[in-house]
C-alpha cells in the first residue's frame, strides 16, 4: 500500500487467513489483510491509498491472456 503521505507497507495476512491457492468456480474466499502504517498523526491527512496485486490462474491455453492479471486501484479518502 502506498499512501498520500509518501508511506509504503506490505501486507500482512490477518490471524493465519489463507485465501489464495486454488480456488474452484462458483468458490467464495475471504480473508483479511492488514496494513500497519509507522507514523500517522491525523488520519484525516491521508487523501489517498493506493493498492497492487497481482493474480493468476492456471490454463492450457497458451493463448488466454487473462491467466496472469496485475490490478492497481486507488482509493480517495474523504
Amino acid at each position: 500500500m502506498v499512501t498520500s503521505d509518501g508511506q509504503q507497507v506490505d501486507g500482512t495476512n490477518f490471524s493465519g487467513d489463507d485465501f489464495d491457492g486454488q480456488i474452484s468456480k462458483d468458490v467464495d474466499r475471504d480473508g483479511t489483510v492488514v496494513w500497519a502504517l509507522e507514523k500517522m498523526d491525523d488520519p484525516r491527512s491521508l487523501k489517498t491509498i493506493r493498492l497492487k496485486w497481482s493474480a493468476n490462474y492456471d490454463t492450457d491455453d497458451m493463448e488466454d491472456d487473462n491467466a496472469n492479471k496485475d490490478y492497481d486501484a486507488t482509493i480517495n479518502l474523504q
